[in-house]
C-alpha cells in the first residue's frame, strides 16, 4: 500500500495528443458511445459542460470527470457528496462517489481514459506525446509523510522555521533518455488557518520522444509504465532523503 493509498488522495491521469481542432460539438458526438452507459434515460448519471469551443468536459456521479480539448485528454477523481432528505429532519449528507484507495481509484481512471482515448476524433492518425499522472491530497500535518515534512522544513529554512503559510510550486526535471523525458510539478498550499488541511498536488509528467499513434496497446502499455514510474516517484517523495544533509 502506497502513501497516497494511506492519505485517501484522489488520482488524475491525462495524455497529450496532436492537436485536432473540430471543435466541442465534434468532440462531445464521438463520446455519445462512452456517457450511453452512464445511467438511464430517465435518469442520466452524468452532467456536461463546454467551457470554450474545443472542450468538453464530463462529470460522472461517482466522482471520476472527463476532460477533453483539442490536444488533450484526462480523466480526474474527486469525492462528491449529496444531501438526502430525511422525514421530519434535516437533510443528511451522503458520500455518492467510491470509497476506493488511490491506487484503485487510477487503475479505474486509467481504463475510463484509455476507453475514451480511442473515441477521439482521428484518434488513430494521432500521436501520444505526453502522459501524466497527478496524485492530490488534502492532509493534517500531523499526518504528513516523513519526506514532505523534510521539504516543507526545508523551504521554511530561510526564516528559521517560523512560515505561517506557504504555497509553493517547484517545476523540476527527473530524468532524460533516448526515449522520454520526465519532469514533476510539486505544489504545496499551507493555509494560515492552523487547523486547515494541507494540499499536496504532484504532477508526474513523461515526454515521449518516439511518439507512438494511439492504439489500444500503445495507451496500455505507455501508461501502464508512466504509472510505475509516477509512483515509484512519489513514494521517493514521501521517504525524503534528498531532503537530508549532504544528500
Amino acid at each position: 500500500m502506497t502513501w497516497c493509498d494511506k492519505l485517501a488522495s484522489q488520482p488524475t491521469v491525462g495524455i497529450q495528443l496532436d492537436p485536432f481542432y473540430g471543435g466541442n460539438e465534434t468532440i462531445f458526438t464521438r463520446m455519445a458511445p462512452l456517457v450511453a452507459k452512464l445511467g438511464t434515460p430517465e435518469k442520466p448519471e452524468f452532467s456536461a459542460e463546454v467551457p470554450d469551443i474545443y472542450t468538453v468536459k464530463i462529470q460522472r456521479e461517482d466522482g471520476f470527470q472527463y476532460s477533453f480539448d483539442a490536444h488533450k485528454a484526462s480523466v480526474q477523481f474527486q469525492h462528491r457528496m449529496q444531501f438526502k432528505p430525511t422525514s421530519g429532519g434535516l437533510p443528511v449528507a451522503q458520500l455518492i462517489s467510491s470509497p476506493k484507495v488511490f491506487s484503485s481509484l487510477l487503475a479505474d481512471a486509467t481504463e475510463m481514459l484509455i476507453e475514451a482515448a480511442l473515441l477521439l476524433p482521428e484518434a488513430s492518425q494521432r500521436h501520444i506525446r505526453r502522459i501524466g499522472i497527478i496524485t492530490t491530497t488534502a492532509v493534517s500535518a500531523d499526518d504528513l509523510p516523513p519526506g514532505i515534512v523534510k521539504f516543507v522544513e526545508y523551504l521554511s529554512r530561510p526564516w528559521s522555521g517560523r512560515v505561517e503559510a506557504i504555497n509553493s510550486t517547484i517545476v523540476s526535471s527527473l530524468r532524460e533518455d533516448e526515449q522520454s523525458i520526465e519532469r514533476c510539478i510539486h505544489t504545496i498550499t499551507k493555509p494560515e488557518d492552523e487547523e486547515a488541511l494541507l494540499t499536496l498536488r504532484f504532477d508526474w509528467q513523461r515526454v515521449l520522444k518516439k511518439s507512438p499513434l494511439v492504439s489500444r496497446r500503445e495507451l496500455d502499455k505507455h501508461i501502464a509504465s508512466a504509472t510505475e514510474g509516477a509512483l515509484s516517484y512519489f513514494e521517493d517523495l514521501a521517504v525524503g532523503n534528498a531532503f537530508d544533509e549532504g544528500a
